[in-house]
């Protein structure tokens, strides 16, 4: 079972690879993207390769590092 849509990440996936991402991101007080860009790449791969409800907290990850972006701009 899976609570994601192949299109929702399809559409997350096309906004990454558009946006000028900076190179590190402090998501929260504990957590800390050095790159970024790889990290970003890693946690799409894994919602497409494994299209299991388990590993949705990684969907949740990128809708919160594309709405940290949105809101730095």
């Amino acid at each position: 079972m899976k609570l994601y849509e192949d299109k929702e990440i399809e559409d997350l996936e096309k906004w990454f690879a558009a946006a000028d991402l900076p190179k590190d991101l402090q998501y929260d007080k504990a957590t800390y993207f050095p790159d970024l860009r790889k990290s970003v790449n890693a946690l799409i791969t894994l919602l497409k390769n494994q299209n299991n409800v388990i590993f949705s907290s990684a969907l949740d990850q990128l809708k919160r590092i594309k709405e940290i972006l949105e809101s730095s701009k």
